[in-house]
Protein backbone atom coordinates (compact mmCIF):
# COMPACT_ATOMS: atom_id res chain seq x y z
CA UNK A 1 0.00 0.00 0.00
CA UNK A 2 2.61 2.22 0.93
CA UNK A 3 4.60 1.80 -2.55
CA UNK A 4 1.91 2.24 -4.29
CA UNK A 5 0.82 5.69 -2.57
CA UNK A 6 4.50 6.53 -3.36
CA UNK A 7 4.10 5.76 -6.68
CA UNK A 8 0.53 7.23 -7.22
CA UNK A 9 2.38 10.35 -5.40
CA UNK A 10 5.45 10.46 -7.76
CA UNK A 11 3.04 10.71 -10.74
CA UNK A 12 1.26 13.36 -9.88
CA UNK A 13 4.47 15.50 -9.46
CA UNK A 14 5.70 14.69 -13.17
CA UNK A 15 2.41 15.69 -14.04
CA UNK A 16 2.00 18.94 -12.39
CA UNK A 17 5.52 19.61 -13.51
CA UNK A 18 4.67 18.39 -17.41
CA UNK A 19 1.37 20.85 -16.63
CA UNK A 20 4.13 23.47 -15.39
CA UNK A 21 6.29 23.23 -18.26
CA UNK A 22 3.59 23.77 -20.86
CA UNK A 23 2.04 27.13 -19.39
CA UNK A 24 5.21 28.47 -19.26
CA UNK A 25 6.13 27.44 -22.99
CA UNK A 26 2.66 29.27 -23.53
CA UNK A 27 3.27 32.14 -21.72
CA UNK A 28 6.60 32.82 -23.68
CA UNK A 29 5.38 31.89 -26.85
CA UNK A 30 2.69 35.00 -26.16
CA UNK A 31 5.20 37.29 -25.14
CA UNK A 32 7.15 36.71 -27.82
CA UNK A 33 4.37 37.37 -30.74
CA UNK A 34 3.83 40.29 -28.75
CA UNK A 35 7.37 41.42 -29.44
CA UNK A 36 7.45 40.38 -32.90
CA UNK A 37 3.89 42.27 -33.08
CA UNK A 38 5.23 45.44 -31.67
CA UNK A 39 8.78 45.05 -33.21
CA UNK A 40 7.02 44.92 -36.72
CA UNK A 41 4.74 48.03 -36.22
CA UNK A 42 7.52 50.27 -34.50
CA UNK A 43 8.89 53.43 -35.86
CA UNK A 44 11.65 52.81 -38.50
CA UNK A 45 13.48 55.62 -36.57
CA UNK A 46 12.90 57.39 -33.51
CA UNK A 47 12.10 61.01 -33.93
CA UNK A 48 10.05 61.72 -36.91
CA UNK A 49 11.17 64.15 -39.65
CA UNK A 50 10.30 67.87 -38.83
CA UNK A 51 9.34 70.57 -41.63
CA UNK A 52 7.71 73.64 -42.77
CA UNK A 53 5.59 73.85 -45.84
CA UNK A 54 4.85 76.62 -48.09
CA UNK A 55 1.77 77.92 -46.16
CA UNK A 56 4.58 78.27 -42.70
CA UNK A 57 2.61 74.88 -41.57
CA UNK A 58 4.41 72.86 -39.18
CA UNK A 59 4.27 69.66 -40.30
CA UNK A 60 5.75 66.13 -39.09
CA UNK A 61 6.23 63.01 -40.83
CA UNK A 62 6.45 59.04 -38.71
CA UNK A 63 7.13 55.70 -40.61
CA UNK A 64 6.14 52.56 -39.10
CA UNK A 65 6.27 49.25 -40.54
CA UNK A 66 3.75 46.54 -40.24
CA UNK A 67 5.26 43.52 -41.46
CA UNK A 68 6.23 44.11 -45.41
CA UNK A 69 3.90 47.27 -45.57
CA UNK A 70 5.60 50.58 -44.78
CA UNK A 71 2.81 53.64 -43.38
CA UNK A 72 3.91 57.06 -43.59
CA UNK A 73 1.99 59.09 -41.61
CA UNK A 74 2.16 63.07 -42.27
CA UNK A 75 0.59 65.46 -39.81
CA UNK A 76 0.53 68.93 -40.22
CA UNK A 77 -0.97 72.28 -37.68
CA UNK A 78 -1.37 75.63 -39.39
CA UNK A 79 -2.60 78.83 -37.62
CA UNK A 80 -6.09 77.69 -39.09
CA UNK A 81 -6.29 74.36 -39.94
CA UNK A 82 -4.81 70.84 -38.54
CA UNK A 83 -4.68 67.96 -41.05
CA UNK A 84 -3.19 64.43 -41.87
CA UNK A 85 -3.00 61.89 -44.27
CA UNK A 86 -1.61 58.78 -44.81
CA UNK A 87 0.74 56.88 -47.22
CA UNK A 88 1.58 52.94 -47.38
CA UNK A 89 4.17 50.71 -49.61
CA UNK A 90 6.42 48.49 -50.14
CA UNK A 91 10.01 50.88 -50.37
CA UNK A 92 12.08 48.02 -48.88
CA UNK A 93 12.25 46.76 -52.79
CA UNK A 94 14.26 49.54 -53.58
CA UNK A 95 17.76 48.24 -53.02
CA UNK A 96 19.40 52.15 -52.29
CA UNK A 97 16.09 52.33 -49.37
CA UNK A 98 17.75 49.36 -47.57
CA UNK A 99 21.11 50.92 -47.68
CA UNK A 100 19.96 54.64 -46.12
CA UNK A 101 15.97 54.27 -45.59
CA UNK A 102 15.94 58.31 -43.64
CA UNK A 103 17.56 59.68 -47.29
CA UNK A 104 14.21 58.09 -48.98
CA UNK A 105 11.70 59.90 -46.61
CA UNK A 106 14.03 62.87 -46.69
CA UNK A 107 13.93 63.26 -50.34
CA UNK A 108 10.06 63.28 -50.08
CA UNK A 109 10.00 65.72 -47.59
CA UNK A 110 11.77 67.72 -49.60
CA UNK A 111 8.88 68.19 -52.32
CA UNK A 112 5.83 68.30 -49.63
CA UNK A 113 7.32 71.18 -48.22
CA UNK A 114 7.00 73.45 -51.88
CA UNK A 115 3.31 72.77 -51.41
CA UNK A 116 0.21 75.03 -49.59
CA UNK A 117 -1.24 71.43 -48.43
CA UNK A 118 1.49 69.21 -47.48
CA UNK A 119 -1.14 66.02 -48.14
CA UNK A 120 -1.64 67.63 -51.79
CA UNK A 121 1.21 65.53 -52.98
CA UNK A 122 0.66 63.09 -56.16
CA UNK A 123 -1.44 60.31 -55.03
CA UNK A 124 2.01 57.94 -55.52
CA UNK A 125 5.40 59.09 -54.43
CA UNK A 126 8.68 57.78 -55.21
CA UNK A 127 11.95 59.66 -54.11
CA UNK A 128 14.26 60.29 -57.14
CA UNK A 129 16.59 58.08 -55.62
CA UNK A 130 13.96 54.57 -56.50
CA UNK A 131 13.14 56.07 -59.61
CA UNK A 132 14.17 53.06 -61.50
CA UNK A 133 12.33 50.88 -58.33
CA UNK A 134 9.19 48.49 -59.71
CA UNK A 135 6.23 50.38 -58.96
CA UNK A 136 5.68 48.69 -55.30
CA UNK A 137 8.49 50.89 -53.92
CA UNK A 138 6.61 54.41 -54.43
CA UNK A 139 4.26 55.26 -50.96
CA UNK A 140 0.46 55.49 -52.62
CA UNK A 141 -2.00 57.81 -50.94
CA UNK A 142 -4.11 55.30 -48.93
CA UNK A 143 -6.32 58.42 -46.00
CA UNK A 144 -6.68 61.57 -45.03
CA UNK A 145 -8.71 63.61 -42.40
CA UNK A 146 -10.40 65.72 -44.66
CA UNK A 147 -11.34 65.96 -48.67
CA UNK A 148 -9.39 69.24 -48.55
CA UNK A 149 -6.02 67.02 -47.39
CA UNK A 150 -5.65 64.71 -50.32
CA UNK A 151 -4.30 64.45 -53.22
CA UNK A 152 -5.00 67.31 -56.02
CA UNK A 153 -6.52 65.65 -59.42
CA UNK A 154 -4.40 65.73 -62.29
CA UNK A 155 -6.17 67.23 -64.73
CA UNK A 156 -6.59 64.74 -67.45
CA UNK A 157 -5.61 66.10 -71.24
CA UNK A 158 -8.86 66.24 -73.25
CA UNK A 159 -9.17 63.34 -75.57
CA UNK A 160 -8.44 63.95 -79.58
CA UNK A 161 -12.08 64.13 -80.82
CA UNK A 162 -13.41 61.42 -83.12
CA UNK A 163 -13.45 61.67 -86.50
CA UNK A 164 -16.91 61.57 -87.92
CA UNK A 165 -17.46 58.63 -89.94
CA UNK A 166 -19.89 60.21 -92.11
CA UNK A 167 -17.97 61.12 -95.42
CA UNK A 168 -18.68 64.37 -96.77
CA UNK A 169 -20.07 64.43 -100.08
CA UNK A 170 -17.83 65.03 -102.86
CA UNK A 171 -18.96 68.05 -105.12
CA UNK A 172 -18.33 66.96 -108.83
CA UNK A 173 -15.42 69.06 -110.37
CA UNK A 174 -16.49 70.66 -113.05
CA UNK A 175 -13.69 69.41 -115.86
CA UNK A 176 -11.83 72.68 -116.97
CA UNK A 177 -11.69 73.26 -120.83
CA UNK A 178 -9.00 75.05 -122.41
CA UNK A 179 -10.11 77.91 -124.25
CA UNK A 180 -8.68 77.84 -127.96
CA UNK A 181 -7.77 81.13 -129.07
CA UNK A 182 -9.05 81.83 -132.47
CA UNK A 183 -6.37 81.54 -135.16
CA UNK A 184 -5.22 85.81 -135.71
CA UNK A 185 -6.35 86.67 -139.49
CA UNK A 186 -3.17 87.91 -141.43
CA UNK A 187 -4.58 91.21 -142.79
CA UNK A 188 -4.75 91.51 -146.82
CA UNK A 189 -2.29 92.66 -148.54
CA UNK A 190 -2.76 96.21 -149.80
CA UNK A 191 -2.01 96.82 -153.36
CA UNK A 192 1.21 98.32 -153.70
CA UNK A 193 0.93 102.22 -154.30
CA UNK A 194 2.68 103.42 -157.32
CA UNK A 195 3.93 106.79 -156.80
CA UNK A 196 2.75 109.60 -158.60
CA UNK A 197 5.96 110.63 -160.66
CA UNK A 198 5.82 107.53 -162.53
CA UNK A 199 2.27 107.45 -163.36
CA UNK A 200 2.57 111.16 -164.68
CA UNK A 201 5.52 109.48 -166.35
CA UNK A 202 3.50 106.65 -168.04
CA UNK A 203 0.60 109.10 -169.30
CA UNK A 204 3.50 111.23 -171.07
CA UNK A 205 4.49 108.09 -172.24
CA UNK A 206 0.74 106.67 -173.33
CA UNK A 207 0.02 110.39 -175.04
CA UNK A 208 3.43 110.45 -177.08
CA UNK A 209 2.23 106.67 -178.64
Amino acid sequence: MLTQASALLLLACCLWAVEGQNENGNTRADNGGATAAAENSKSVWEDPIQFNNKAKDFCTMSVTGQGNVTRLRISCQGAERTYWCEYTGKPQMCRPYNNNPHHYFTQIMWDLRKLQNACQAPKAIKPQMCKRAPEDAQMVFSASSTPEAAPAAIPQKPEKAQESTLAKPETPKVPITKQTKPAATKPEAKPASVPTSLIGFRTNNEDSF
